[in-house]
């Protein structure tokens, strides 16, 4: 099997929809994919204890099967957390898996404070950051 690394921005979705928490089979059985984003963020997990999301080259484009941990990684990529992600790179993802979307919708509440407040907290970082801009124009002017 190959390996591959790539942004997850440059992956496509196979599912339309995804459900907010991992299927019961999974290490992370029925916990919701906001509060797995929190885990990652403040460090009391690493992308590296998940499994390696496969891919398939479709259509020029890379899409994986492995919708609800392709979400987590962009998530991470949008917060300056993952700039690339190693990839297993298959011939063909398996049932089911036929369309090829940018985004996805997910299905239910996806829980976790980062996700959930997200706007709050860019709202708060630009306000923090201009008024700190501000400051040093004026500071810069009465010299």
């Amino acid at each position: 099997m190959a390996f591959k690394e790539l942004q997850p921005s440059e992956i496509y979705f196979s599912q339309r929809t995804i459900a907010s928490c991992f299927r019961k089979e999974s290490r992370y059985a029925k916990k919701l994919i906001g509060e797995t984003l929190d885990d990652l963020v403040v460090g009391r997990c690493r992308i590296e204890d998940f499994p390696k999301i496969s891919v398939v080259k479709k259509n020029g484009v890379w899409v994986s099967a492995d919708n609800r941990r392709l979400w987590i990684l962009r998530q991470l990529e949008a917060l300056g957390l993952c700039e690339r992600t190693k990839v297993k790179v298959r011939k063909s993802l398996g049932p089911g898996k036929y369309v090829i979307e940018e985004e996805v919708q997910i299905r239910g509440n996806p829980g976790g404070v980062i996700y959930t407040n997200i706007s709050q907290i860019v709202h708060e970082c630009l306000e923090e950051l201009l008024g700190g801009l501000s400051q040093l124009h004026l500071n810069a002017n009465q010299t």
